[in-house]
């Protein structure tokens, strides 16, 4: 998931425009322009953690970034076939629950998510040039190995060098090995086929096992999938965001921040003036973003926009 950076990081954007202000309105003021922002363009969007399958269950609890909601489902999938919108619905703000007639079962094992992982951060994988491990996708086994973690700057970077070692040992163009910051683990996951628990690696460092990955048998579990694709909101305290959502629009939620403030009565940041000019812009910065998420609909549901 998406690294997260506070609002204060926008405060320069700001602060010079508003003499006299005060912080802790400042601060309020983010946080409803930037939920505001969020739910009128529908621009954070994300591809959750896939959720193993349990045979018949109908609700599933939604994998969250921290201290987000759902603003709506954009899509489901289910061991990697879209399922239609009317056999599905979010309810309680953060739960997935199937229609009586799409509740999955008996489905191929499609998924590893392995077991909670002891190296949560990317410094732990630093040192690590010649890590190994063996994968499977379908009925070939891999021996991934000479796995080079030294200029690796996240965890989300860990994943796809393995992903990447993964797929050009088996010479594939799929493959999916994934960062889950929610639960602390490494998910492995196709829409093609099979998967299999990790084994050892042949040579230089087993990255298999308890003290790295954590895929071997027993503590992996093998299941079908569920893939959500969700546009996102902040919660209404959080003082985050996104940090490439943040940067994209930094300059359209300043300037509903600046609205917002300018337009206050009797404050010494008062600008009736100047207030209007920012509300335009907050609001074609609004057009615009919501623009982008039309075309980018469009393009993942096989229209002809973008």
């Amino acid at each position: 998931m998406a690294q997260v950076s506070a609002y204060s990081t926008l405060y320069p954007l700001v602060l010079p425009w508003v003499p006299g202000y005060d912080e802790v309105v400042v601060a309020q003021v983010f946080k409803r322009i930037g939920r505001d922002f969020a739910e009128k363009t529908g621009g954070w969007r994300e591809d959750l953690p896939p959720h193993a399958v349990t045979d018949y269950q109908q609700d599933y609890s939604l994998y969250l970034p921290t201290s987000s909601f759902p603003h709506r489902i954009h899509s489901v999938k289910v061991n990697g076939g879209l399922i239609a919108m009317d056999q599905y619905e979010l309810v309680e703000e953060a739960v997935l629950r199937f229609k009586d007639t799409c509740v999955p079962y008996s489905l191929e094992n499609m998924l590893l998510a392995c077991g909670t992982c002891s190296k949560t951060a990317y410094t732990d994988w630093a040192s690590i040039t010649d890590g190994s491990a063996g994968m499977t996708l379908g009925s070939t086994a891999s021996d991934v190995t000479g796995l080079d973690f030294s200029s690796c700057a996240s965890m989300d970077d860990v994943a796809r060098v393995i992903q990447n070692g993964l797929r050009g040992e088996a010479d594939v163009t799929y493959g999916n090995i994934r960062w889950d910051d929610v639960n602390k683990r490494f998910v492995f996951w196709t829409e093609q086929q099979v998967v299999s628990y990790l084994t050892a690696g042949s040579a230089g460092t087993d990255i298999s096992g308890t003290d790295y990955m954590n895929g071997l048998t027993g503590t992996g579990v093998l299941s079908g999938y569920i893939m959500v694709n969700a546009v996102l909101r902040p919660h209404v305290n959080t003082d985050v965001l996104p940090d490439w959502f943040q940067d994209r629009w930094c300059e359209v939620i300043s300037a509903g921040v600046l609205s917002e403030m300018m337009r206050m009565p009797q404050k010494p940041w008062s600008d009736p003036i100047e207030a209007p000019k920012q509300r335009r812009i907050y609001r074609n910065g609004i057009g615009s973003a919501k623009s982008e998420d039309i075309k980018l609909y469009h393009r993942s549901s096989g229209g002809l926009l973008g």
